[in-house]
């Protein structure tokens, strides 16, 4: 087992690495577009800069939920390490059915919750247009990042491409930088009922274990008892 503890804790890892980028993305994102590229001759470079930053933060949202149910897999006995094979179901069916025969009632609500969000969705199909519309293809000079933002079959660089003034540039980046500040909230606030729901089912699993299993891990049930009742004191 220690291959797939390894694995496991690599998941979670790169799930905190994960909201990080995501965070830093956003950053970078407002400091190129109200900081670096201000003056008129920058246009072009204001233009590239918003297409990138949007496509690279809509990667790491997929690359989070990737990584979500690897990780969900593992915790419900389930073998993710490679693709999936076309005649196997769906990896997202395969996961919550395994959750529902485990009666991880509340961990597999969450995880449904988090997909059904309307940001989330917008997300996940916007970086699979993107993937699949603009595969680098050295055979295919026009596919390269450079030439993106002339490709009037991208939807960010249509639109991007048809505006032709800073102001109205600066107007059309801002709501893509809360279009994804609402992405990284979302996934921000999927992460706290997780783990909330992660710990119930701990809990319950442990409650129902031997005298010897519930003596091991009352530390832990303890140390969430106690964080629980430190926040209906803060309430």
């Amino acid at each position: 087992m220690e291959e797939a503890a390894a694995t496991f804790r690599r998941y979670g890892e790169e799930l905190n690495v994960l909201e990080h980028d995501l965070t830093e993305c956003l950053n970078e994102f407002k400091q190129s577009y109200q900081v670096l590229y201000r003056e008129p001759s920058a246009i072009a470079k204001k233009k590239f800069s918003i297409v990138y930053h949007v496509d690279n933060f809509l990667i790491r949202v997929h690359k989070f939920r990737e990584n979500l149910y690897r990780l969900l897999a593992l915790a419900v006995g389930l073998d993710h390490s490679g693709r999936p094979r076309l005649a196997d179901s769906l990896r997202e069916e395969r996961v919550a059915n395994a959750l529902e025969r485990r009666r991880f009632t509340s961990i597999a609500t969450c995880v449904q919750a988090f997909d059904r969000d309307p940001h989330i969705a917008a997300a996940i199909a916007a970086r699979n247009l993107f993937v699949h519309q603009f595969r680098e293809d050295p055979g295919r000079p026009e596919l390269e990042a450079a030439s993106r933002i002339n490709d009037f079959e991208d939807p960010i660089a249509r639109q991007v491409s048809a505006l032709t003034d800073l102001p109205a540039i600066d107007r059309y980046a801002d709501r893509k930088a809360d279009d994804l500040l609402r992405i990284l909230d979302a996934i921000r606030d999927f992460r706290n009922t997780l783990y909330e729901a992660i710990k119930h089912e701990f809990v319950a699993l442990v409650s129902q274990r031997s005298p010897e299993t519930r003596r091991r891990f009352q530390p832990f049930v303890d140390a969430w008892n106690a964080e629980r009742d430190l926040f209906r004191l803060a309430e």
